[in-house]
């Protein structure tokens, strides 16, 4: 019993200490894309445009098909051999071998191919914009996590400071140099601290629930992140052109919508080809056996039958009775002896089918101009975020370099007012609203660096960089 409770606590303890299992942006992105379910079905969606390739490569191949047909036939009939009328109980095979070739159909066959071959190539790309998007959330939610971590440390250490100095405003009270006001006054701001503590811890439970929903694991997963080092880059300047043209060469959306656009133009190919005489060429055997088919063997004389008399002398007239000779003949010999083959090359031209083609027609040109006009405002879209991006940067660095110097000033006013404080010459409300300003201050100042660091991360992803911290 000793070793065993000996090892349960071993095993509870392992349990512990790896129920914080850390995770680094990468690991996080490469679980997502993992376990993401909508990229999943983008995967399968491409995997489905690989078949349309292999059948559309397939279609240009000569079909073969096999037939047999076994028949029961009862009472009065035609047997399928002889054709011949029987009444009687009959049992035939007919079985065929067929093939046919596409030679001529206004090349649709090839422009199917190249369709599907265009298809796939642009479900490739709508895989990689899934994995470029869900990469970039995840990378603003693990931002997320490490501002609402810094928020927390910040919140504590307020917390320390207040509590630091409630401790010491108590042995002032108790010494009779400060009124018992001053000491409720530091047990209020304490409790707000407190409560500024609890909302921090809240708030990163929740950004790690964001974070992990992403991940497509279980909300009660327990983990925490690796920290990097992140360099911000204060003095890089962007140029939107540079950036559209990396972005146009390297969007997979941009040539998701290219790719689209073609196969449009290439449907409305093959719209025009049903307009267009059909070629096909036909060939086949075929063979047939019935149970009563019979061959001739010859005939044989079985008696003589009066037929008159003749005419001078009143003889009577025999005359032979003959009987025809029948064998059966096996299976194997039927097949041989009714063995068939063809070939036939066939030609239809369309007349009129109902107005059909022409409405195909039609109807492919205008998806030919929407996926024209589609392409044209993925490119017309990426631009203007491209522009919104970098004035979001630029922006992001004022609001950071701003909150550095508010945090600054603000640091600096606090440290001259706890030394004031102390020596009392300024009152605790002077001393708590410092206080609580620097605080202010340092919250702003990392959420204006995680901001930059984001907007900075926008501008890599349409850049066609890789997301990473």
């Amino acid at each position: 019993m000793k070793v065993l409770r000996i090892l349960i606590l071993f095993l509870c303890c392992s349990v512990a200490a790896s129920a914080q299992t850390p995770f680094t942006l990468q690991q996080c992105i490469e679980t997502a894309l993992q376990n993401n379910i909508r990229l999943k079905q983008a995967k399968l969606n491409l995997s489905s445009t690989s078949i349309d390739v292999k059948t559309s490569k397939a279609a240009m191949l000569p079909n073969l098909n096999a037939s047999f047909t076994e028949n029961f036939n009862y009472g009065r009939n035609i047997d399928p051999v002889t054709n011949a009328y029987i009444i009687n109980n009959t049992q035939s095979s007919n079985m065929g071998l067929n093939s046919s070739v596409i030679l001529f159909n206004g090349f649709q066959l090839l422009n199917n191919l190249k369709q599907a071959q265009i298809n796939y190539a642009a479900a490739g790309t709508d895989v990689l914009a899934q994995q470029n998007d869900l990469a970039l959330q995840v990378a603003a939610a693990f931002l997320q996590v490490m501002y609402a971590e810094d928020n927390l440390t910040n919140a504590k250490s307020q917390l320390d400071v207040t509590m630091n100095q409630r401790n010491r405003t108590e042995i002032l009270v108790k010494a009779g140099k400060l009124s018992e006001s001053v000491l409720y006054e530091q047990d209020a701001q304490q409790a707000n601290d407190d409560y500024n503590v609890t909302i921090a811890e809240n708030a990163i439970i929740s950004a790690k629930l964001g974070l992990i929903q992403l991940m497509e694991l279980p909300a009660t997963t327990q983990y925490s992140i690796m920290r990097p080092n992140i360099a911000l880059p204060l003095s890089e300047k962007y140029d939107v052109n540079v950036i559209y043209d990396q972005a146009i060469n390297n969007r997979p959306e941009v040539k998701s919508a290219e790719l689209r656009r073609q196969a449009a133009h290439i449907n409305e190919k093959i719209a025009y080809g049903a307009l267009s005489p059909r070629v096909t060429l036909s060939g086949g055997i075929n063979s047939l056996y019935s149970n009563k088919y019979r061959t001739y063997t010859g005939t044989t004389i079985v008696g003589i039958t009066p037929i008159g008399l003749t005419k001078t002398t009143l003889d009577t007239v025999f005359a032979p009775q003959f009987r025809n000779n029948y064998s059966s003949v096996n299976f194997n010999d039927q097949l041989n002896q009714n063995f068939g083959k063809y070939i036939s090359l066939g030609v239809s031209v369309p007349l009129f089918n109902n107005l059909r083609v022409s409405g195909n027609i039609q109807k492919s040109r205008i998806n030919s101009l929407n996926q024209d006009y589609n392409y044209n405002l993925t490119k017309n879209t990426l631009l203007k975020n491209i522009q919104q991006a970098i004035t979001d940067v630029e922006s992001a660095k004022a609001k950071y370099s701003a909150a550095l110097k508010s945090f600054d000033a603000q640091s600096t006013n606090y440290s001259n007012m706890e030394i004031r404080y102390a020596q009392g010459l300024s009152s605790y409300l002077d001393y708590i609203t410092s206080k609580n300003n620097k605080a202010r201050a340092e919250v702003n100042a990392q959420q204006a660096k995680y901001d930059l660091i984001l907007k900075t991360k926008i501008i890599d992803f349409y850049r066609g960089i890789n997301i990473t911290l």
